[in-house]
């Protein structure tokens, strides 16, 4: 050994490698034994806790089962003694008892029997919540919803709360309509500015009793739901009217800006609803008038016609008819400006293609006379060669209608602003997304009146003159008459 410290040898001696091995070998014998018999320890202990769980399992559900049979007698006590508060508090811990249940045999006659219990429970208190709903009962309606929460049946809430306010504002436009006297305007006047203060109270008391739902789009269900209901309906009461009154279009002008009052009062309490749900609404607030948008060509007719047949001289002298027809140039063109007016406050440009086919309808009327100096300029060149007024009747009948063409011409790019201006907003591509504004979705009711607007929109923004014109046929009627008078000349 020394010889191998002098010589730096470090390895150990045979003798001491042998040993070392042994000792390693004794320790892992020992691991072995402990690691086995831990093992056994383990599984054992893993045994004694599942069997220890089972036996707590079957004692609560024992427990469980016992509380079932309690709480179903203290249910059947509480309904004999009235105290609803406790019945829907028993139902709660027969619900979380039933959890623990699932797997007894008659865990379906258990559900079944929960069941009629909250079925009972809610019949009994449904009178109780139509009353509070009613009377707007705060405190009373508060304690109901809270009941029927607990049982798992607050879906039914809303419904129950639609429709008793429902059925209250019915009652009230019938009384309104049932009135001695009046009429359709006074009916709308009165029903719109109760409607309006009635939403806003109720919005208020929503927002406090069903502090978790969305109160625009409960007003917004209830008031559409309303309004369709409504017996009779506005639609009905408007028509009546408007077959007792000379001036049609009057009367529709005001009962639509009244309307539109209304829609603009209840804006704030609907403004938040789902898109779908504000456009029902604006289609059956807008429905009284689809039936008269459709006919307002004839009602144009009708309005300008009479105006046009008031420009008619009774005298047949040429000299007084032509000076009469000078006069009249002005006057047509003030009198489509005026109708255009009239269209955009009734129909807010969603007429217009009427509106124009009755103003080429009326100008042929107007240009009647037109022809009949044609007529009688003829008959007057035969009869007398050397009448020189003949020929200066001609030129001046030749000149009224070239103030007529170019009054036209004018005319039309004013009535095609007009329009442009007013069917942007829902028919241009930076039309407003606003659902309670799209006018000629409330307005017409045929899908042809809408594609007939469409494509008036489409030609009055095209960049070809030819189809530019929105009065584009008016002119053609008109150049058939120049082109005759300028024969006969």
């Amino acid at each position: 050994k020394g010889k191998a410290r002098v010589n730096g040898d470090t390895r150990r001696p045979p003798g001491c490698k042998k040993i070392g091995m042994r000792k390693g070998r004794a320790r892992v014998t020992v691991m072995e034994a402990v690691e086995a018999e831990t093992r056994e320890n383990m599984s054992s202990l893993v045994r004694m806790d599942s069997v220890k769980e089972r036996l707590a399992a079957t004692t609560r559900a024992l427990q469980e089962a016992d509380n079932w049979t309690s709480l179903d007698n203290q249910v059947e006590d509480a309904f004999d003694s009235n105290d609803h508060e406790a019945v829907a508090q028993k139902l709660v811990g027969m619900g979380q008892s039933l959890r623990l249940l699932h797997h007894v045999a008659d865990y379906q006659d258990r559900v079944s029997h929960l069941e009629q219990h909250k079925n009972r429970l809610e019949a009994t208190l449904s009178p109780l919540l139509i009353t509070a709903f009613t009377i707007k009962d705060t405190e009373a309606a508060l304690r109901l919803v809270k009941m029927f929460r607990t049982i798992e049946r607050d879906k039914q809430l809303s419904k129950y709360y639609h429709k008793c306010v429902r059925a209250g504002l019915l009652q009230s436009w019938a009384e309104i309509v049932g009135g001695e006297g009046e009429g359709a305007e006074h009916w709308l006047d009165v029903w719109y500015t109760e409607l309006t203060a009635e939403l806003a109270s109720n919005k208020t008391w929503v927002e406090t009793v069903f502090s978790d739902q969305s109160s625009p789009e409960l007003m917004c269900d209830l008031v559409t739901d309303v309004l369709a209901a409504l017996q009779p309906s506005p639609q009905f009461c408007i028509e009546a009217a408007v077959k007792l009154t000379e001036d049609e279009l009057g009367l529709l002008i005001l009962l639509r800006t009244r309307t539109d009052k209304f829609l603009a009062s209840i804006e704030p309490i609907v403004v938040g609803a789902a898109d779908k749900r504000l456009r029902e609404l604006g289609k059956v607030v807008y429905k009284p008038f689809q039936v008269h948008v459709t006919r307002y060509e004839e009602l144009e007719v009708k309005m300008m016609g009479s105006e046009v047949s008031s420009w008619i001289v009774e005298k047949k002298d040429t000299i007084d008819e032509l000076h009469s027809l000078g006069n009249c140039v002005s006057k047509f063109s003030s009198m489509v400006e005026t109708a255009a007016g009239r269209c955009l406050a009734l129909t807010r440009g969603t007429a217009f293609p009427g509106l124009v086919a009755a103003v080429g309808r009326v100008l042929d009327t107007h240009l009647d006379r037109y022809r009949k100096m044609t007529r009688r300029l003829e008959k007057k060149k035969v009869i007398v060669d050397d009448d020189w007024s003949v020929l200066q009747h001609c030129l001046t009948a030749n000149q009224m209608t070239g103030e007529l063409i170019m009054m036209l011409e004018q005319l039309d790019i004013t009535v095609a602003s007009t329009f442009l201006d007013a069917s942007r907003g829902y028919l241009g591509q930076d039309s407003s997304e606003s659902p309670l504004h799209q006018h000629h979705v409330f307005m017409l009711e045929r899908s042809e009146d809408i594609m007939a607007l469409n494509d008036l929109y489409m030609k009055v923004t095209s960049n070809e003159s030819t189809t530019a014109s929105i009065l584009h046929d008016s002119m053609t009627t008109l150049s058939g008459v120049c082109s005759e008078l300028q024969k006969t000349t």
